[in-house]
């Protein structure tokens, strides 16, 4: 079964808890019981069940006074429950190479995101900009991208944050990829432009996009 299908079909709690581990990094026992509203002690019998299937690492760190505490993160194989669709990606650039001899890979990434953005005009037609967003960031979840909006920030902008890229070895060779994941993400919000503030290419937890007014309704 693929990984990304055996996360799926997890127990929700435990879903829950590799899903905050994914977005969060290295959590706390205290940190994760309160990020699902569960007891530590739940928590701590789900990542012994977690740790011994190989999907989570934990260790103990000192706390001071009373017993040390449980610090745990994703382990490799962990990380590949999130699906990943880089052959697919690769293979709609091979094909626009062929299709138009002697094209950069740059114009092929344009095509794509072209593409992307009338399709999500099409579909979002008749919904204000932020059901437009919301309908967008949840169809990518379906295409096995983990990602987050949080509104209600500075100015009355908000921020789209992508903790597992699909086609992230692809952006890696291919850094223009990010550049029209802001492109598309603008035109799903009905904004001009949006700011990338952080990206998983150097390292960050997360690619972050601020979403600038217009205010989601």
């Amino acid at each position: 079964m693929p990984a990304g299908n055996l996360l799926s079909i997890l127990a929700p709690t435990r879903r829950r808890l590799l899903l905050t581990l994914k977005r969060r990094g290295e959590q706390r026992t205290e940190e994760l019981a309160a990020a699902l509203e569960i007891s530590v002690s739940a928590v701590r019998q789900q990542m012994l069940t977690l740790s011994a299937e190989g999907l989570v690492a934990r260790r103990e760190v000192a706390g001071g006074r009373g017993r040390p505490k449980l610090v745990c993160r994703l382990t490799p194989a962990g990380e590949r429950l999130f699906p990943s669709d880089d052959a697919g990606f690769s293979l709609v650039l091979l094909g626009e190479i062929a299709r138009n001899a002697g094209d950069h890979l740059e114009a092929a990434i344009d095509r794509w995101a072209s593409e992307r953005v009338a399709a999500i005009s099409a579909r979002s037609a008749g919904l204000h900009a932020g059901a437009a967003l919301r309908a967008f960031l949840a169809g990518a979840e379906d295409e096995g991208y983990l990602v987050e909006l949080r509104e209600g920030l500075e100015q009355q902008a908000c921020a789209v944050s992508i903790y597992s890229c699909p086609i992230l070895r692809v952006a890696r060779a291919l850094p223009r990829v990010c550049v029209a994941h802001a492109a598309i993400i603008a035109t799903a919000a009905r904004v001009e432009a949006v700011q990338q503030r952080a990206s998983l290419l150097d390292g960050s937890p997360a690619c972050e996009f601020l979403v600038a007014p217009p205010r989601l309704a």
